[in-house]
């Protein structure tokens, strides 16, 4: 779309990665809580953990 010359002054352009780098570090870098469960073959695993809601619970 083209911008009218008289609307050129609050052009505000974010040209830093921050989008990419707050995408980067929510999802590789998991919050929530896991809690260790014996499955049916008697190994230990792991599976996230929720509150009595169904809500994820975040590890501080």
């Amino acid at each position: 779309a083209d911008i009218p010359a008289s609307e050129w002054h609050d052009l505000q352009i974010d040209i830093t990665p921050r989008e990419y780098v707050m995408d980067y570090l929510a999802h590789s870098f998991p919050t929530q809580l896991f809690e260790p469960y014996t499955d049916e073959n008697g190994d230990l695993r792991s599976r996230p953990a929720t509150d009595a809601l169904g809500n994820p619970i975040v590890c501080r």
